[in-house]
Parts: C-alpha cells; structure tokens; sequence
C-alpha cells in the first residue's frame, strides 16, 4: 500500500510540473491584463510578482468602472477592483496574441467580479466563446463572488479571440483576462479546448487558493496540486 501511494504520489508530482514546467519558468509568454483599469496604465501585483497592463491594446469599446465600495474588501486581488463592461453590441472580443502563435497550447483564465459596479444590482448573465466556439455560460449569483473560467486552448491562427455575448436584458462584463504558455505536449486531443472540470489541491488544510509562485513551493512541502479536464464539444 505504501509503495502504491508513493508512486501515485511521484506520478501526480511528475505531471503537475509538467503541466506547469513552461509557464512557471518563463513568465515573459504571460499575457496579464486587469480590465477596467485606466488606458496605459499598469502595475506588478504584490501576491504573484507578474505585471498587469491595462486592455486598451486588446479590445475596442467597453465602459471602464469600479466595483462598488461595499466589495471593496471581498475582493482577494487587486485585479477584481475593476471591471469592463459592454452595454453595446452583442458581441465583444478580445484579442491575443500570444508568442508562439498557432505554434502554441495555452491555458486561458477569464475571471470576474460583479461588486454592483453599475449601482443597478442586476446579477449579469453572458456566454463567453472563443473563436467562433462556444466555451461556457457565465451566471452571477451574487455581487462579492469570484468567478473564474479556465480553458487549455490550441487555436488555428496566431491570434485568439475571447469574446462576451449577451443573451438577455444583463450587461457582459469581465475583470481580469489571463493567459499562459503551456508545453504542447501535455493534454493531447483530437479537441482543440479543453474546459476546466475541477482542480483539487490535495493536502491542503487552508482551503486556499492558490497561484503562481506558491505552486512550486506547496510541491516541495508535500502538497499536491491536480488538475482535471474535460473535452467540451459543444458549441452554440
């Protein structure tokens, strides 16, 4: 039994610095953007070291505002203190280019943070897509909540376009837009998206969450961290 959870034990280790073995050495392939924060302007964040810039360079339009100051200390990262939001148009996108282009697999994070930033307390509902593919449904449940939607992404141009349409009377918004670099190898499937199922960090005793930087060190304290996917076919 000991020899068994030993070697599960190398195995899940093995494979989460795979997983992570590009990104986590190389944060120059970062893409970082704080959305709803004024245009130029930028800043390193205090808890992961990684710089964050304004969207001004990756989408046209949008309305830049501040969660309500209620929210305020809900907000576990500086990133979530601001929203953009999208009152006009269906459909709105922005886009990356990462590095190595279609070259690449990537991991894309879209994150957001309601915090009644409009004073109209009308908990949003939107689709997210990327390309043309439908990724998943974004529904707020309330104002202090963080939402987070996670994809593994392998596109067919050098660019990728993460997009918010609008499929009620509610106003898409976004916080904060992430991407990292991945080694190609890792996650092989006939799919070009792979969609977040779950990510368990298993031995923790916090329950916190946890980011770049402090990954590398909970393995070195025997925690492991595990992340498992599911191909999502679907589109809409």
């Amino acid at each position: 039994m000991e020899m068994l959870k030993g070697f599960l034990f190398a195995w899940v280790i093995a494979f989460s610095l795979a997983t992570i073995a590009v990104a986590q050495n190389d944060p120059s392939g970062f893409i970082n953007i704080d959305c709803g924060i004024p245009a130029g302007s930028n800043y390193t964040d205090i808890i992961t070291g990684l710089p964050y810039t304004s969207d001004e360079c990756y989408v046209s339009g949008g309305v830049d505002s501040k969660i309500s100051s209620i929210y305020e200390p809900n907000s576990p990262q500086r990133q979530f203190l601001t929203v953009k939001s999208f009152p006009l148009g269906t459909k709105n996108c922005y886009t990356l280019t990462p590095n190595e282009g279609k070259f690449g697999k990537y991991l894309i994070r879209a994150s957001f943070l309601y915090g009644d930033y409009d004073g109209n307390a009308q908990l949003p509902n939107f689709d997210l897509y990327i390309g043309g593919d439908y990724w998943d449904t974004v529904t707020i449940s309330n104002e202090s909540t963080v939402i987070m939607k996670e994809i593994i992404h392998t596109p067919s141009t050098d660019s990728i376009s993460v997009c918010l349409v609008k499929i009620d009377t509610t106003t898409p918004f976004i916080s904060a837009l992430e991407l990292r670099p991945l080694n190609t190898t890792i996650y092989p499937t006939l799919s070009k998206s792979l969609k977040l199922f779950v990510r368990l960090n298993l031995g923790s005793l916090t329950n916190q969450y946890i980011r770049y930087v402090s990954s590398i060190l909970l393995i070195l304290q025997d925690q492991i961290i595990f992340i498992v996917l599911h191909v999502d076919y679907r589109t809409r």
